[in-house]
């Protein structure tokens, strides 16, 4: 087994580097698809300095830790859906679409009030799992666990 993958698109080496780099911090829109991240989200970049950005994501902004360029106007983010969490103080809005039981992790399909889908992995044990299609809950995540694609996702 080798240490290293390389993520190819048409011929084109798309990321390189160890299984959990490229799971856990895809540089491409192309490479995150890849991975089966569900979470793929198209952002705006509203304000900038040397060291972080605020970004619009759906219905709210956020700040990251991640310098955008200077001409950049838009952007990407991926967000694990284990890293979305249910039922948070001051979360965004959002509906109940589907939830589908896996076992140990059940699935919740979302809809944000702007219409923008999320997908969250709650532990079956976790209370959170106990959400009904149709029900109107609050969701968040933290903003070091956005993994931000800074070129817009383009790739190589």
């Amino acid at each position: 087994m080798s240490d290293t993958i390389v993520v190819m698109n048409e011929g084109r080496v798309e990321q390189e580097g160890s299984a959990e780099e490229i799971f856990e911090r895809p540089r491409t829109r192309f490479v995150a698809a890849f991975m089966g991240a569900e979470n793929i989200l198209d952002a705006r970049v509203v304000d900038r300095d040397s060291a972080t950005s605020r970004l619009n994501i759906g219905p709210g902004e956020i700040t990251v830790n991640t310098a955008m360029p200077p001409d950049a106007h838009t952007t990407v983010v991926v967000i694990r859906p284990e890293k979305v969490r249910l039922d948070v103080a001051d979360g965004w809005p959002a509906t109940v679409r589907d939830r589908v039981y896996k076992g140990s992790v059940v699935s919740y399909m979302l809809t944000l009030e702007d219409g923008t889908a999320l997908t969250a992995d709650v532990s079956h044990d976790d209370p959170a799992h106990r959400h009904s299609v149709g029900d109107k809950i609050s969701v968040g995540f933290r903003a070091e666990e956005l993994v931000v694609i800074p070129d817009g996702g383009k790739g190589a």
